[in-house]
Formats: C-alpha cells, structure tokens, sequence
C-alpha cells in the first residue's frame, strides 16, 4: 500500500512537470515567465511554506530533539564530495569541466526539486528535516561548490571560498525564513489567524509552481549534442549511487528516527542543483554541460527516488 500512494505521489509530480512542459510548448511559458516563477518560489513561497510548517507542525522540544542530526547530511556531502575529487582524477576529466564535474557529484537540488518531491512523498510534517540537510547542502554549495566551479573559469574570475557575497548566499530566504520560525516556535506565541492563512495560501503554491519550472526547463534544453561520455556518467553514478548509499551508510553509524531517515535518502539522490547552469554561465564555464546534467539528472530522479524510498523502508 505505501508503495502504490509512493507511485501515486511521484505521478502527481510528473504530471505537474508535464504541464509545465506543455504550456512553454504553447508559448504561455518565456523566459519572463520562468524569472516569474522562479522568484515567486524562491522569495514567497518557499519561506512562507518554512515558516508555516515548523510554527504550526512542531513543538519547542521537538526543533531542540533535531539539532543533533544535521552532522548526518554534513558527513555525507563532505564524504561524497572527497569521493567526487578522487573520481575526477580517475576519469581524468578535462579542464572546464572538472569543477563542475565534482560540483555537480556532490551537491544535490535539495530544496527547489528536494522540498517538493518530499512533501509528496512524506507529508508537509517533513518540512523541518528537509532544511537540516538543506542547511549542510547550501553552506557546501555555496563556499566549495562555487569554489570548483570558478576554477574552470575562462575569465579567470576564480571566487573567494569565504566572502561576503558567500555569507550572503547560504543566508537565502527559505533559510532564514526557517530560522526566524524556530526563533517564533521558542517564544511560543500563537499567530493570528488571519495571518497563518495568509501564509499558508502563499505556502501552498511551492510545489505547483517549482513544477511547472522544471517543466519548462526541461523542454527548453536541446539534447541533440548529448553524449553519455565519462564526465556524464560520473555526475550520475554521484547523484543517484554514491550520494544515497553514502547516506545510507552514515546513518548506519548514526541512527535517527525513521521519517527523518527517509527524507534524508529522498534528498541525497536529488538531481544536480538548478544554480549550477547559473553559475556555469557567470563564470564562463561549460554552461551547456551543466544545463544538460541539471535536465538528465531530474528526468532519472523520478525513477531512482522511489527505489531508494522503497530500500530504506525494507531495511529500517
């Protein structure tokens, strides 16, 4: 039964994916529209969504029960991370692509695909979660992920690991949006109920609107010059072998209740993350590949999330 309300949760996704697909096939999606989107999402609903869920779903003692267990994330991105270093000198991968190789092996799209696809498979109460590995995730990404990349830079324009600018990134609005909900939780006021509808209207639109995103991207990218050459298998034997099973591993060695279990594996074999093309793209990069692993990478997530869903379930 949960097996079929999994496939069930997945086809909703995919259907909502296909929309988003059909309507930039009919022109109703540009590249306005998707800035549109991608705004709303990231500066709306998604801090909204955060900030509802951890008031509204959790206890003061239940947030401090948590705080123990972003070390999990944290050791497996940073394992998968050495591992995708060891394997781009294996696989001797060419220069321009490299960073980006190891960029994309060990950072996953943990909240703008992550959050969705978690909600659908484990409930809104899974919120909370979802930020603990999005926290580790986001301060890898944006000190040695951005790091990686500048280093196949054409420009010569090579970032700084810590910076301001760095500071300013991990420090996104669903974060802090998340924090100032765990700061609202200990003071244990109640929101007015005016304003908690509000919220959880805006809330609602997450994942509608980060699937039509995904969608649209989708159709847009052209995969006439793709080839399954070593640097893209590579990226995929990261996101959806090493990444979950490295999790899995860990957690092993660090047990925790099973429903954060589970959200952590969902996350760790998430596609490669949307800002990776962005920043391809401003360090002069190989934009093209990373748009390409970004679009490969969230087709095959929809196959390889309930098949690790489905391991953990059977061994914990």
């Amino acid at each position: 039964m949960e097996f079929l309300t999994m496939c069930s949760s997945m086809l909703s996704i995919i259907l909502m994916v296909a929309v988003g697909m059909l309507l930039t096939h009919l022109k109703w999606l540009n590249e306005s529209a998707k800035d549109f989107l991608i705004h709303v999402t990231v500066k709306l609903a998604l801090p909204t969504l955060m900030f509802k869920n951890v008031v509204c779903d959790f206890t003061k003692s239940e947030i401090l029960a948590m705080k123990g267990n972003i070390a999990i994330p944290a050791i497996s991105i940073g394992i998968t991370m050495l591992l995708g270093i060891l394997l781009a000198k294996l696989l001797k991968i060419e220069p321009g692509k490299k960073g980006l190789f190891i960029s994309m092996f060990f950072n996953s799209n943990t909240i703008f695909v992550g959050l969705p696809v978690n909600i659908a498979l484990n409930g809104e109460g899974c919120v909370p979660y979802v930020m603990l590995y999005y926290m580790a995730s986001t301060c890898f990404f944006w000190t040695l992920g951005v790091y990686f990349i500048s280093a196949d830079s054409r420009n010569g324009n090579k970032a700084k690991l810590f910076s301001l600018a760095t500071v300013k990134n991990v420090l996104s609005l669903p974060l802090v949006s998340f924090i100032l909900a765990v700061v609202w939780l200990m003071t244990e006021w109640k929101l007015p109920d005016f304003l908690l509808n509000v919220i959880t209207y805006f809330g609602n639109l997450t994942t509608p609107l980060s699937m039509l995103f995904i969608g649209s991207c989708m159709y847009s990218i052209s995969l006439k010059n793709f080839r399954l050459k070593k640097e893209v298998w590579g990226v995929l034997a990261g996101r959806f072998l090493a990444a979950p099973l490295i999790i899995l591993c860990v957690m092993h060695f660090l047990p925790v209740q099973q429903e954060i279990g589970k959200v952590f594996v969902v996350q760790a074999a998430m596609p490669v993350m949307t800002n990776t093309a962005i920043l391809a793209r401003a360090y002069q990069c190989d934009e093209e590949y990373a748009a390409v692993m970004t679009v490969i990478t969230t087709v095959m997530c929809v196959v390889v999330v309930p098949v690790y869903y489905c391991i953990y379930g059977r061994i914990c």
